[in-house]
């Protein structure tokens, strides 16, 4: 069998600071390649439970160099790679008392919200069997005996905690409390006995060894997830595809503040009232707020006001209660409106948009409007009788409603969540790119992708290979276009090879391309699209996934690509 030269994707799926790793064969051994990646911000997806999470959830930075700058030492040092960690390799760091009579500590702010945040460390006796877990801002602390594998008796505020070990002498614990304030400090305290009391007199040799440290959101410590810099991480996404996607999306703002947060004053309440954290969300939290309608006035609803100029996608996660229909409606210079069946699933009535709604499990839908507005508007969540009207028409009904996640984003079509509080905030483009391909995109080559037509049926390009010099110079491209349409392009300072074929939008998309000095074909879901038995190949070597600087607006999901280094 032939081995692809270069592989991404297909199930095996790795991340790795900066860089998504592919992969190639030789004989049954397995060797990464990687690809540059970048984004340098937080983004969503969705994991293969089904839960909507922040690529990383893991909120701390250097989860695994306890000796960079980002964790504060106090009375004690750090000597990184010491040990054995968990998994495996030698990356677990040694942590040292020094000899003062004070408390000996490391630690990591983050700056969170009124929000359940669970911390948790791998940790390893070394002279040190106590060791204190502590929110010092929040206020809230427990004590874990490494030797009886228990959580202590001494304890500050309300939290909970819990210590499992997972053997060689390590043990994961981890605490939960409520951060009450924005700036929170999480500290891992080494002591001498079961006491919350963490100053002692040190000897300079003691301690304990650590390993991979996690904050995330919600009452369970996640499964651990590294990180360095935590931004420029590629996110797979299992919404669709049990063998997760690449996700690539375009730069979007959510211009909606205190997206989750709808008690907020940002939000204007006619006839409503909010119960913050009434259900679990999307992201498998207890941070859903329930929307409750009353009242004999006709206008029930939530609303925040927004300025816009251009086309707008509006989108909230919506669950039922006891409400079966909510519009979402966008006041101002029209009167854009669709009706949302939030108990079945369904569309009602709609003018001046085009709307959407799609299941994403536990009885969640992601409800969605498309409009074009050029002066200020009001985001409008509104309670209405049945699935026609324009509003409601009597004064009689009332219900409630879940609800997270809303968004505004200047864009055709919805883009994943971005989560907001005081202020609109963007995600940053994605980008992939990788160089030195010439041993693997030589004159002969088959490149297979297997994804999906973009939605969007703007410009979008799914994979770029191009050489040295100007920007079509040496350039080939599998990509999309506004009619609908994908095309290959190979570009040897002029055009060698086109075939076009119109495709449906979100059509899922096996294509391949083969090239050699005069032979080329392009296939798309095994049906020949067009071939060639003249030119010559230009002289590629980078790599550009899902995306290239002349597009603005790439938007892709990829499940899997190969190249091979024949002409198959």
């Amino acid at each position: 069998m032939i081995e692809p030269s270069l592989q991404i994707g297909g199930g095996n799926w790795a991340n790795k600071s900066d860089s998504l790793l592919g992969y190639h064969k030789d004989g049954a051994n397995f060797y990464a390649d990687e690809l540059t990646f970048s984004r340098n911000s937080l983004g969503s997806y969705t994991d293969a439970n089904g839960l909507i999470q922040s690529m990383p959830y893991n909120l701390l930075t250097y989860s695994e160099e306890f000796n960079n700058a980002a964790w504060t030492k106090s009375g004690a040092t750090i000597s990184a790679n010491s040990t054995t960690a968990p998994n495996g390799t030698t990356t677990a760091d040694k942590f040292t008392e020094d000899t003062s009579l004070s408390a000996h500590s490391i630690r990591q702010d983050y700056s969170t919200n009124a929000e359940v945040y669970t911390f948790s460390i791998y940790v390893k006796a070394n002279g040190r069997n106590w060791v204190l877990l502590y929110n010092t801002t929040a206020l809230y602390a427990k004590t874990f005996n490494l030797s009886t594998v228990q959580v202590g008796t001494a304890s500050v505020g309300t939290s909970t905690a819990e210590i499992n070990s997972i053997g060689d002498g390590w043990c994961r614990i981890s605490i939960t409390g409520t951060c009450t304030q924005a700036a929170n400090a999480f500290r891992v305290y080494t002591l001498t006995s079961d006491t919350v009391s963490a100053t002692y007199q040190g000897n300079g040799t003691d301690g304990v060894y650590i390993y991979g440290a996690q904050l995330n959101q919600g009452s369970t410590a996640l499964p651990y997830f590294a990180t360095t810099t935590r931004l420029n991480l590629a996110r797979v996404d299992y919404k669709d595809n049990v063998n997760g996607s690449l996700l690539l999306e375009p730069q979007r703002t959510n211009l909606v503040t205190y997206s989750e947060q709808f008690d907020n004053a940002a939000w204007t309440k006619g006839n409503a009232t909010i119960t913050a954290n009434a259900t679990t969300s999307p992201d498998g939290t207890t941070n859903a707020d329930n929307l409750s309608f009353f009242g004999g006035d006709l206008s029930k609803y939530i609303s925040q006001t927004n300025t816009l100029n251009g086309t707008y996608s509006q989108s909230v996660y919506l669950k039922y209660n006891n409400q079966q229909w909510i519009q979402l409606f966008q006041f101002g210079d029209g009167s854009f409106y669709a009706n949302f069946d939030v108990q079945n699933g369904t569309l009602g009535s709609y003018t001046g948009c085009t709307p959407s709604i799609s299941s994403i499990g536990n009885g969640w839908y992601r409800c969605n409007i498309i409009f074009t507005s050029t002066t200020a508007s009001q985001f409008v969540i509104w309670q209405i009788n049945n699935g026609t009207s324009g509003r409601s028409t009597t004064s009689t009904p009332t219900g409630s409603v879940y609800a997270y996640g809303a968004q505004i984003e200047a864009s055709s079509y919805p883009t994943s969540y971005i989560k907001s509080e005081g202020a609109a905030t963007t995600r940053l483009a994605d980008a992939c790119v990788t160089t030195g391909l010439s041993d693997v995109i030589g004159t002969e080559f088959t490149l297979f992708f297997d994804g999906y037509q973009s939605i969007e049926r703007l410009y979008s390009r799914y994979v770029v290979l191009k050489g040295v010099g100007s920007t079509y110079a040496n350039f080939i491209s599998i990509e999309t276009n506004p009619t609908n349409k994908v095309a290959v392009n190979v570009n040897g300072g002029s055009s060698v090879f086109t075939a076009i074929s119109q495709r449906t939008s979100g059509e899922r998309l096996k294509m391949a391309l083969r090239c050699k000095n005069n032979d080329f074909a392009f296939y798309i879901n095994g049906v020949l699209i067009g071939s060639q038995a003249s030119g010559s190949v230009p002289v590629t070597s980078t790599l550009y996934l899902g995306s290239y600087t002349d597009y603005t607006d790439n938007y892709n999901i990829i499940n899997q690509m190969q190249i091979y280094d024949s002409a198959l």
